[in-house]
């Protein structure tokens, strides 16, 4: 069986002159959680829309779950679940037809729908004219998760929801993870895709700068280091290591800069005795807006 859950070769979109992706090559493996990161118009809507077949690329190829997505598409989407970012549905309906009605488009039941509307607390009674853009939200989240698909793909799935939900949010997202689902997750809350993704890809202008692990782009990152010594120590023996910047001596404190890894500067910091060290460990939100100068 084919270890990729999806995998996209050179994929391009352009509408008429205006680019919206161009080479996009991914590749996300079965089980994985994958965040992309990029503003408005990046790509990442457009993105998604051709994985899920909604638009036909320009050039390029997709694979979902192994399949060419030319062919046997209805198959393929059997196996996937999906949040858009502005999730709207049927005004007049209640969310217990709703979620009845989602199901019906499919041949595989909802298996996780009554647990899931006790996680989100959803009172299937209630209209959706009458629901909050929260609680409306809730709604496109069991959807997506109700069936227990093979691969779901979120675009802003956190969109309207309270931090109290958005902890169960990530709850789902760990439980499915640990069932072997792929979840492919596009978002601007830097912090959720930190501490749910395996690894994170950043586009810019249409085109993928980077895919990483998220420890793999902080271990290239700056990071910000203050040292109390018992002694005075020179700052030349930092100011020679590579990567290093910004040495700053104030009594027996000294603050440096480092770009990449910290092993010579702790190698340099334990010829001398320590009273205090301490390091600024940069944020995601930090890497990103360092890739997008």
């Amino acid at each position: 069986m084919n270890n990729l859950a999806i995998e996209t070769d050179r994929l391009t979109k352009f509408y008429g002159h205006q680019r919206g992706i161009e080479d996009l090559s991914i590749s996300i493996n079965r089980g994985e959680v994958f965040g992309l990161l990029g503003p408005n118009g990046a790509g990442k809507t457009t993105t998604i829309r051709l994985l899920l077949c909604l638009i036909k690329p320009t050039n390029g190829t997709i694979k979902l779950l192994g399949k060419d997505v030319n062919y046997g598409t209805t198959e393929i989407l059997e196996e996937i679940g999906y949040l858009p970012s502005d999730f709207v549905t049927y005004q007049d309906m209640t969310v217990g037809q709703i979620l009845r009605y989602f199901n019906h488009l499919r041949s595989k039941p909802f298996i996780s729908l009554s647990e899931l509307c006790e996680q989100f607390n959803l009172q299937l009674d209630r209209r959706v004219r009458e629901l909050s853009r929260g609680n409306r939200q809730k709604i496109g989240i069991v959807q997506a998760f109700m069936h227990d698909p093979d691969l779901i793909i979120l675009d802003e799935p956190s969109t309207g929801l309270d931090p109290l939900l958005q902890k169960e949010f990530q709850q789902l997202v760990k439980k499915r993870k640990a069932a072997g689902a792929t979840q492919f997750i596009s978002s601007h809350l830097l912090s959720e895709v930190e501490t749910l993704c395996d690894r994170i890809g950043i586009i810019k202008d249409g085109k993928l700068v980077t895919v990483e692990t998220v420890s793999s782009l902080k271990t290239r990152s700056v990071q910000n280091i203050e040292i109390t010594f018992f002694e005075d120590v020179e700052v030349d023996e930092f100011e020679r290591i590579n990567g290093v910047s910004n040495v700053i001596k104030e009594d027996k404190d000294i603050r440096l800069t480092v770009v990449g890894e910290m092993d010579t500067v702790i190698k340099v910091i334990s010829r001398h005795r320590v009273l205090k060290i301490r390091s600024t460990e940069p944020s995601l939100e930090e890497i990103f807006l360092r890739y997008y100068k």
